[in-house]
């Protein structure tokens, strides 16, 4: 995504609210007691347990410190908000400037730039003077840092994206002033400087389109959604290491060589892993072992051992070929597929009978293809085959989780990523305008089946191409494929993100940037993938056409080649009927925006679609207008009531127009499965609370259109179009066995829900397929019908009867529903809806016999989902629509219940 059309490619004309001084400190003048600091640990990839050399964590508190705010701006009252009273005031690392500023009561709410950091670490002087090489690693320093050990300047940085490390002299430690119980006093400073004035000084000077040499949080800090708040701090874990022998620093476990037999009977593979190792001197003798064994029953997979030599002090790379016999429960399948089986790879170095140092980290053992097909039977065909068989993807596109990362956790992470699995999603695209994310997130979605589409964080701009700023990008991209390539979620490495389909618009870029472009994500990016990860595939940029040896490619993002980005509808302000009329290949963009409810939590204090608050937090051009024309379309105009209630009806009309845009699209998408291969909604989470494209709000609870994914998204899918008074029914289908069931619709007439030309018939769907089962062309109907329709498998499980409500999916049943005209032209009645919760079982018992569109259960604060909402309830003739719902996880919380349904919020 990138935004509007005409603004994707520049710099956001929305500036910071709070500026602050460009350039400040953190920094933690407590001595420590021991070797062993309080906070979060390093990297599991890169915290070895290490028996001769020793790891000095350097997360938790340091001291956060500022330059005057008051000569920061001469244009804003920044003096005023920062409380210079309380700096400097502690800070958590790893996190960023604003959240300690805000933490630390320095700042009243969210915002400002710049900062500095510093530790008084204490080390034993018998460590240090017994350590060969002594170095600093920092995971992540965003991003223009500068630092410093005892006032020395040890190294800079330039990109927030690769792991820096420096080394320190002995002399400068064992110098140190202060002394305490033989233990040593270091002073470590880091001192960050604006990488926004630097890459626009740069971009200037380069007539760059605003990038330039500084790998910044490279993504366009306004997101499409966001504000721009670019950030500074370590982000990502620091630790110090006294290192006297070789140690452990990557670990590359590929993919298996073959996809698995279909028969359940174990068979050989083989498993290439390479080793990367740094020593500070030669090593003559090392034994270099790995071993793999099962995660569940710790039985044994394979061993291999060798015996090693390093000829020289650096860093050396042994690759080796692991013999592995498997059986069919030792493989990892996406989500959907089967079990997400993970393995446990153990790397030791031993020198004379001690253990030196060691890397564990869990594996999984599978074998993923990504097909293009250049032939003339399907030309452009792009497809993922995971373990031999053809999986469809359904997914969505996942920007960072919060504007300032020392707020985002694991558990929050855990909560998006789990509300992607529970609509039966089984791929996220971590969005390459972003960040390369967490060591969590992605053993997150090695747990839960998420396969992984990751672009390199290049978005929406043209980049230069100077030996320096390549030299640059190696580095980031060679750590990055060394970290990530173990997991087995990565699927697919992605150049970046739009920006080969953004350069032949008028965008006032030039056309020299395309010898840059080659430079860069042709003959840089591309060779390293190769080198470092060579089991995947790379695809230049999203959206592609496959081309990736070729010269620049000016047709990037057709839809009948490689992977596309469809902006037609919400850029277009078109109906969301247009979907209807195009055939993407692959689909990795598309949305619609809506509002989320956490804004009445505090965030405006005026309210309305058109009020100053809500319109400053939009960031898409005409975005709130082009909500308000779709939803006064769809619903006409809204039930008279205070300013709040009024906004909470309109926010929960965009919310619902979001979702039909949503279904519209996915649906017709499904139903050219063959043609199609795959589709990713823009965007699946949220960076703040504001209007956007997501179908969870920022704090993960669930907007309408991701209760409707469950649906759309489920492995049956019922669905229809209507054009000429014919109505097509479709039956899709992604699984890999046939299915044989039966097919029911009927005309329902919304006044007293009778039922007319009710039929029922047999159907078959076959694997990986869809086709059109029924064509009806409709008689006269009754005033107000709609049609509800389902199909439901063949099977002595299937006991579970369709719900009285649509549309609804489970494991052997879909159901829809067809609306036959605008929503604003029926007539509604009172469901007189009265929810009954039961304590003992954390249900709602929901009962009406009247039809009733969108019944939407909240609950304020409570982010765990419902297991349905936002459907429609039709009893049956002269009957009662009886359903519980409840929590996807029982929590005793249901008392604060509120509900809503279209009745409520139409005159």
């Amino acid at each position: 995504m990138g935004g509007d059309t005409h603004r994707a490619y520049t710099r956001s004309s929305h500036p910071p609210h709070f500026p602050l001084d460009p350039t400040c400190t953190f920094t933690r003048n407590d001595l420590m007691a021991s070797t062993q600091k309080k906070g979060k640990n390093p990297s599991p990839l890169l915290m070895a347990t290490i028996r001769r050399d020793k790891v000095v964590d350097l997360c938790g508190e340091w001291k956060v410190s500022l330059a005057s705010a008051a000569s920061a701006t001469t244009t804003t009252t920044a003096a005023s908000v920062l409380r210079e009273d309380r700096l400097p005031c502690v800070g958590v690392v790893p996190g960023d400037l604003f959240t300690d500023l805000i933490m630390g009561g320095a700042l009243p709410c969210d915002p400002g730039q710049g900062q500095q950091e510093e530790q008084l670490l204490d080390q034993s002087a018998d460590d240090i003077e017994s350590a060969t090489k002594i170095s600093l690693v920092c995971e992540g320093l965003d991003t223009l840092a500068q630092v410093e050990i005892n006032e020395v300047v040890v190294g800079k940085s330039c990109n927030m994206f690769t792991r820096k490390v420096f080394d320190i002299p002995k002399h400068l430690l064992l110098s140190a002033p202060a002394a305490v119980n033989g233990h040593l006093g270091c002073h470590i400073r880091i001192t960050f400087s604006s990488s926004s004035e630097y890459c626009n000084n740069a971009a200037r000077e380069t007539e760059s389109q605003g990038q330039a040499e500084c790998t910044s949080g490279r993504r366009d800090v306004t997101l499409d959604g966001g504000p721009a708040f670019p950030t500074c701090g370590i982000y990502r874990p620091i630790y110090l290491v006294l290192q006297s022998g070789p140690r452990i620093e990557y670990v590359r476990a590929m993919q298996i060589d073959c996809a698995p037999p279909i028969i359940t009977e174990p068979f050989y593979c083989e498993m290439p892993v390479s080793v990367q190792i740094s020593s500070p001197t030669k090593f003559p003798s090392m034994d270099l072992s790995v071993s793999v064994t099962s995660k569940e029953s710790n039985h044994s997979i394979c061993t291999w051992h060798e015996t090693k030599s390093i000829p020289s002090p650096g860093s050396c790379c042994f690759d080796l070929i692991l013999q592995m016999h498997l059986s069919a429960d030792d493989i990892w399948w996406p989500r959907g597929m089967g079990k997400q089986t993970l393995l446990k790879l153990e790397v030791t170095l031993v020198h004379e009978g001690t253990l030196i140092s060691q890397v564990s980290q869990h594996i999984g053992a599978r074998h993923i293809q990504f097909l293009f097909n250049r032939n003339s039977e399907a030309p452009g065909a792009i497809n993922f085959v995971v373990n031999g068989i053809p999986l469809f993807i359904k997914g969505a596109d996942w920007i960072p989780m919060d504007l300032f990362p020392g707020r985002i956790t694991k558990e929050k992470e855990l909560l998006a990523l789990k509300a992607a699995a529970q609509v039966n999603m089984n791929m996220i695209r971590v969005w390459g305008g972003g960040v390369y994310e967490t060591d969590s997130f992605y053993s997150l979605c090695d747990q839960l089946g998420l396969l992984v589409w990751q672009d390199f964080m290049f978005s929406c701009s043209c980049y230069p191409a100077s030996d320096d700023f390549l030299q640059n990008v190696s580095e980031e991209v060679q750590h990055q494929l060394c970290r990530l390539c173990s997991h087995p979620c990565i699927a697919i490495w992605c150049g970046n993100n739009e920006c080969e389909e953004g350069m032949p618009f008028d965008m006032g870029w030039k056309l020299f940037y395309k010898t840059d472009y080659e430079r860069l994500f042709r003959d840089t990016i591309w060779p390293l993938v190769q080198r470092y990860d060579p089991s995947r595939t790379y695809w230049r940029s999203s959206p592609c056409r496959g081309t990736l040896d070729g010269p620049f490619d000016d047709k990037a993002g057709c839809l009948d080649v490689g992977d596309s980005h469809v902006w037609a509808v919400w850029h277009g302000s078109i109906d969301y009927y247009r979907y209807l009329t195009l055939k993407p290949r692959f689909c990795n963009e598309f949305g619609f925006q809506s509002l989320p409810f956490t804004i009445l939590d505090g965030c405006v204090s005026t309210y309305g679609l058109e009020a100053a608050e809500v319109v400053q937090r939009q960031r898409s051009a005409n975005g709130n207008k082009k909500m308000r024309n779709a939803i006064t379309s769809m619903f006409g105009v809204i039930k008279p009531g205070s300013p709040k209630k009024v906004f909470e009806m309109e926010i929960f009309h965009t919310q619902l127009y979001q979702a039909f845009a949503m279904k519209t699209a996915v649906e017709h998408m499904r139903r050219l499965t063959g043609y199609c291969t795959g589709i990713l909604y823009w965007q699946l989470n949220d960076i703040w609370v504001g209007p956007s494209w997501s179908s969870l709000e920022y704090d993960c609870r669930f907007k309408v259109s991701h209760y409707w994914a469950q649906n759309f998204y489920a492995p049956i899918l019922t669905s229809c179009t209507y054009r000429d008074n014919i109505v097509d029914f479709w039956l899709s289908y992604d699984g890999n066995n046939q299915l044989s069931g039966t097919f029911e619709a009927s005309v329902v007439q919304t006044k007293d829900c009778s039922r007319f030309l009710s039929l029922s018939r047999p159907a078959v769907v076959n694997p990986m397929s869809s086709s059109s089962i029924l064509q009806l062309t409709l008689p006269p109907l009754p005033e107000d019908s709609v049609i509800v329709f389902s199909f439901r498998v063949d099977s002595p499980k299937s006991t579970t009867a369709v719900p009285h409500f649509y549309p609804s999916s489970g494991a052997t049943w879909s159901s829809n529903i067809l609306f036959l005209k605008s929503l604003k032209d029926y007539q509604l009645s009172d469901p007189k809806l009265s929810p009954v919760v039961n304590a003992e079982t954390h249900t709602v018992h929901l009962e009406t016999a009247t039809f009733t569109p969108f019944v939407w259960l909240c609950v304020p604060g409570v982010t765990v989902p419902f297991t349905a909402n936002g459907f429609t309830l039709v009893p049956p003739h002269s009957g009662v629509a009886s359903v519980d719902i409840g929590l996807t996880e029982p929590q005793d919380c249901l008392s604060g219940l509120s509900l809503l349904t279209l009745f409520d919020t139409v005159p």
